[in-house]
């Protein structure tokens, strides 16, 4: 089917029934995420505030490039065009969490997710490099793909200071 690719974050899946990737016909950026929540009403109050605005910890991308969430109708989509929707790190003073009076350690977070989610998160899009051989002495610092069993006893002798 022709259209555009609208790419989902990992974080919001649970919301797309799972779906990592959902194709929409769209002449632009703006008709693309309006058709992209018409097909997963559960994204729209995660993508957009009540004032029907994208939120401003997400971001959009075209084929790579960021987006203004402001002029996304202006943003002309031609077939295979690739949309991301990617959420942005957060931090800040508080103020909206309640200023001064708030709890100063939960500054700059809003809500908790779970452990889970915010590891699918961070794991987003991450591939595992290929096995490697390298020598011993160069292998600091790497990683086992594979268990590494000795091809003889170590020491070569039974040793213990006492049964058991």
């Amino acid at each position: 089917m022709p259209g555009v690719a609208f790419e989902i974050p990992a974080v919001l899946r649970r919301y797309s029934a799972g779906r990592a990737s959902v194709r929409v016909g769209a002449a632009t950026a703006a008709e693309a995420l309006e058709t992209l929540l018409d097909e997963l009403p559960a994204l729209r109050p995660r993508v957009l505030d009540a004032s029907g605005r994208v939120f401003p910890y997400l971001l959009l991308f075209r084929n790579g490039a960021a987006l203004d969430r402001d002029t996304l109708g202006q943003v002309a989509l031609a077939d295979g065009d690739v949309l991301e929707l990617i959420g942005a790190a957060e931090g800040g003073s508080g103020a909206a969490e309640g200023g001064s009076g708030a709890d100063v350690r939960m500054r700059g977070f809003r809500t908790r997710v779970p452990v889970e989610e915010a590891l699918a998160v961070a794991l987003d899009g991450l591939t595992p490099r290929p096995a490697e051989d390298v020598h011993v002495t160069a292998a600091a610092g790497r990683v086992l793909a594979r268990d590494v069993s000795s091809t003889v006893d170590v020491p070569a002798f039974r040793r213990s200071a006492m049964d058991g």
